[in-house]
């Protein structure tokens, strides 16, 4: 033996660091078992993303190891919400002057369905004032959202029924109102006539040109007899 080539690489910091992240997201589990909140860190440098256990409990999704991607996570933010809020990231994490997020969005669950959350991170920034870290929580607010678009669309419909004496102007209004709502492209309001022997077309709601020409190219068809349709 005549000599020996060899390299150290010291990896003490490494394992310390992922010591104290385990160490956090255990602290993490116990804390979200407490509330309504799926607790994330999110390492900005190497751009991976942990979850506590509580993400799993709210939302369904199994992300094995702990890790749900930013790439998954991206995709599962709605797709009307998500340009906004990860615009509105961006600008938060490129201001050296804020160190805290907030936004309410749609985020979809392992079964499909879309949950109403708020999420509110703490963002952690090195001496130059870069984001390096962010620790924050998502609560599921589906119930408090749900009751408070049902008592905006209460308030709402009994405006247009105090405002309007006709019926049909109020249904007019509140066709496009709904439409606009839910985002709807077409809708049609058809009431049964006194003697229930036809359909009626009241109502009707068209979002682009297309929509537009439909309706007027089949603006003669506004009443279906008792067993009659478009086939």
């Amino acid at each position: 033996v005549t000599g020996i080539v060899g390299s150290l690489t010291d990896i003490t910091e490494r394992r310390k660091y992922e010591e104290q992240l385990q160490e956090s997201l255990e602290r993490y589990d116990y804390a979200s078992k407490a509330t309504r909140d799926a607790i994330y860190d999110w390492d900005l440098v190497n751009n991976s993303l942990h979850w506590a256990e509580g993400f799993k409990k709210l939302f369904g999704h199994n992300y094995g190891d702990g890790t749900f991607t930013i790439e998954k996570y991206n995709e599962s933010v709605h797709p009307a919400d998500r340009e906004e809020a990860f615009e509105n990231l961006k600008f938060t994490l490129a201001d050296s002057s804020l160190n805290k997020w907030s936004h309410e969005y749609r985020f979809r669950k392992n079964n499909g369905e879309y949950a109403h959350v708020q999420e509110n991170g703490y963002i952690i920034r090195n001496e130059d004032g870069t984001a390096i870290r962010m620790i924050g929580a998502l609560r599921d607010i589906t119930e408090d959202k749900q009751a408070e678009i049902q008592t905006k669309l209460q308030y709402q419909v009994a405006q247009f029924f105090k405002n309007e004496d006709r019926l049909n102007p109020i249904l007019d209004n509140l066709l496009h109102y709904l439409a606009e709502f839910e985002k709807f492209n077409l809708a049609e309001i058809w009431l049964v006539s006194g003697t229930e022997s036809h359909l009626n077309l009241i109502s009707f709601f068209a979002r682009d040109a297309i929509g537009r020409q439909f309706y007027a190219e089949s603006k003669q068809i506004k009443k279906f007899k008792l067993g009659e349709g478009l086939l």
